[in-house]
């Protein structure tokens, strides 16, 4: 179901390994994303709600700060 997003233990994960720059490449998808469509499209063209997407926009995020504090940018 696209509303648990990984949060659902039993929603099977897997891992991804992204530089600090490629998360920031999705993070600025999501963001046009989250300001160019409306509600009822955004679900309808990515399969996800609002709430949703800035969590997973929030997560992205965090990773990348964890990245760039460990390579001390």
């Amino acid at each position: 179901m696209p509303g648990s997003l990984g949060q659902d233990s039993a929603v099977p994960k897997i891992v991804v390994r992204l530089t600090a720059d490629e998360i920031a490449v999705l993070c600025n998808c999501i963001n046009e994303t989250l300001d160019t469509l409306d509600d009822g499209e955004l679900d309808a063209r990515v399969g996800i709600d609002r709430q949703h997407a800035r969590a997973l926009l929030g997560r992205l995020s965090e990773k990348r700060a964890d990245a760039r504090r460990l390579n001390g940018a």
